[in-house]
C-alpha cells in the first residue's frame, strides 16, 4: 500500500508540476546578466524636419481646367456651312490623318468645289495640360505636295482642298481638341 501512495504522491507532484508549467503562470527562466534582443538598428535621419512648404502644387490645389480650343473666325466673304468638334487621344508618335472633304460629306452637305473650298480650324492640346514638352504638328497635302501648316499646343488655321494630318511627335501621348468648320468663299 505504501508503494501505492507513494506513487500516487509521486504522479499528484508530477501532474501539478506540469500544470504549473503550462498555464503561463509558472516558473520562469532565471534572469541573465546580459539581455538578449534581435532587431535592425533604424537609419538615423539625414535631414532635420522643415517648416518650409516644398515646391510645386499644393495637395489641396484644384486641378487647373484646360483651355477649349479656339472657335476658328469666319472671315467676311465666306459662307459657313456647318460646324463640328473633334476629341483626338494620339499615343506617342501616333498620326491621325483625316480629309476635310469627307467630314462635310459625311456630315450631310453640299461641299463646296476645291476652288471655293475652306476648312477652318482651332485645337488646344487638353491632356497633358499644361502641354510641357509635346510636340504636335499639323500637316497639310494637296497636289502631292505635303508641308507642316502648324506646330504649336494650341492655334487657329484655314486651309484650302487637301488631306490633313495630326502628328503627335511627343513622347507621351496628348489629347487634343479641334473645332472646325466648313466654309464656302463667296463672289
Amino acid at each position: 500500500m505504501r508503494a501505492l501512495t507513494r506513487g500516487l504522491l509521486t504522479l499528484t507532484v508530477a501532474v501539478g508540476a506540469l500544470f504549473v508549467a503550462c498555464d503561463g503562470n509558472g516558473a520562469k527562466p532565471a534572469a541573465t546578466d546580459t539581455p538578449q534582443a534581435t532587431g535592425t538598428s533604424l537609419p538615423s535621419p539625414t535631414a532635420a524636419p522643415s517648416a518650409t512648404p516644398l515646391a510645386g502644387a499644393s495637395p489641396t490645389a484644384e486641378p487647373v481646367e484646360p483651355p477649349h480650343a479656339e472657335v476658328p473666325t469666319v472671315d467676311p466673304g465666306l459662307e459657313l456651312l456647318i460646324t463640328g468638334e473633334m476629341d483626338l487621344n494620339l499615343g506617342a508618335g501616333d498620326v491621325y490623318p483625316f480629309d476635310p472633304i469627307d467630314l462635310g460629306v459625311q456630315q450631310g452637305i453640299e461641299v463646296p468645289p476645291c476652288a471655293a473650298f475652306v476648312f477652318l480650324f482651332g485645337w488646344q492640346v487638353r491632356d497633358p495640360y499644361p502641354p510641357e514638352n509635346v510636340s504636335l504638328k499639323f500637316r497639310w497635302t494637296r497636289m502631292g505636295s505635303t508641308e507642316t501648316i502648324a506646330e504649336e499646343a494650341s492655334g487657329t488655321q484655314s486651309v484650302g482642298c487637301g488631306g490633313i494630318e495630326v502628328v503627335n511627335d511627343s513622347a507621351v501621348p496628348i489629347s487634343v481638341e479641334v473645332r472646325w468648320g466648313i466654309a464656302e468663299m463667296q463672289g
